[in-house]
Parts: C-alpha cells; structure tokens; sequence
C-alpha cells in the first residue's frame, strides 16, 4: 500500500555491534556493480523520465531479494538499508582509492622532477 506523511518521519533499524556476529568488510563497490548499473528512462504509461535500476538486473544481483513480483511485474524496495550501506560503503572505497592514487601521483612527480635535475 501507501502510506502518506506529513511532517518529518523517522526511522530507525537496530544496528548495535552486540546484536551481530560473523562481521566482515564488504566489497560495496563489488555489490554495487552486480546491480547492473544505473539508468535513465522513460515509463511507458506516462512518459515521466526517471532514473534507477532495471529490475531484472538486480534480479540476478547479490541484493536479489530486495525486487519482488507484484501485478505480474518486478519491482525494487528502495528502501532497503543496505543500498545506502553499500554506497556511503563504496564512497569510502573510492575515496581510499584517490588518496593512494594522489600519494603514488605525488611520488611520480618527484622521481621525474629528479630525473629532470639529472
């Protein structure tokens, strides 16, 4: 159904450390890549343009139970905690990428600023 708010709303999901075992690191940006990509598009019925995932492949993603059968087509929870998980997840994983990529860039230029000198 649908539910309507006016208003903040808020929500929380139990996560304390003490409710969970068998923790690891994940590979968001791993995950993320198994959804098959974002794209733009347009709906048929109305033409209104949107942007998001194509059911069918996250379908065969590692998130695969977050898309469900309803009135013979396949829609996706949104919703679902761990697609923000995963992208703040990835946005780390990015983010340690450019640092070691900027040092190993700054370490380049010194060695050809040497070479230069030489």
């Amino acid at each position: 159904g649908t539910i309507c708010a006016t208003g903040g709303v808020t929500a929380y999901t139990t996560s304390d450390r003490r409710l969970k075992k068998n923790i690891r690191h994940i590979d968001s940006l791993g995950v993320i890549r198994t959804l098959g990509g974002t794209y733009q598009f347009d709906y048929r019925k109305d033409n209104k343009h949107s942007i998001g995932f194509i059911a069918q492949n996250v379908q065969n993603s590692e998130l695969s139970d977050i898309v469900r059968e309803s009135a013979g087509y396949l829609r996706i929870n949104y919703l679902d905690t761990r697609l923000i998980s995963l992208a703040l997840g990835a946005s780390v994983e990015l983010d340690d990428e450019v640092t070691r990529l900027k040092k190993r860039v700054s370490e380049l230029e010194k060695e050809v600023k040497q070479l230069k000198a030489a």
